[in-house]
């Protein structure tokens, strides 16, 4: 079907809109040097062991100027059960960190046009290896390049990692 789309579309249209292979890290983060606010909105459509992907804009600023980091961290086991607002973390925390590459949302641009460079604020991750099996939950930490400005927030939603199951 793609080869009869004759269409001339900037390099930005096309590129980076494949599954990024995402390296996850274990570091500790100091959410005392964030702000957290719900400016930065955050929109996750498939949060699976070997799929995250969405978004995340920073309403009122200039998005372009922002490097963005999805955090993990693990939830205690009775967790699960709970409302995930309720699981927000506070004060340093041992998490998993990935650093997020633009991915071009189009949808975005046409839905948001009272904000600025929202079309690449798109994300769409593949861990490279098997994630500790749990409980998890996400947020995201941007950081603008250009005032310094640190911003997170978190998102509703839960990642469970089920156990390897392994040959019987």
């Amino acid at each position: 079907k793609d080869a009869w789309d004759t269409a001339i579309r900037p390099a930005y249209a096309t590129a980076g809109n494949s599954v990024q292979e995402a390296d996850f890290q274990e570091v500790t983060v100091d959410l005392n040097q964030y702000r957290r606010d719900d400016c930065l909105l955050i929109g996750l459509y498939r949060c699976e062991a070997q799929c995250i992907q969405g978004y995340s804009v920073v309403l009122g600023d200039n998005n372009a100027c922002y490097d963005r980091r999805l955090i993990l961290w693990k939830l205690s086991e009775n967790s699960e059960t709970l409302n995930p607002a309720a699981c927000v973390p506070q004060g340093r925390i041992h998490c998993l960190s990935a650093e997020l590459m633009e991915q071009y949302r189009p949808d975005l641009e046409e839905n948001m046009v009272d904000q600025i460079n929202v079309s690449l604020s798109g994300f769409w991750l593949k861990p490279t290896g098997q994630l500790p099996a749990g409980a998890y939950g996400l947020g995201i930490l941007a950081v603008n390049r250009v005032n310094g400005t640190k911003l997170v927030n978190f998102s509703r939603q839960l990642l469970k990692i089920e156990p390897k199951k392994g040959w019987r």
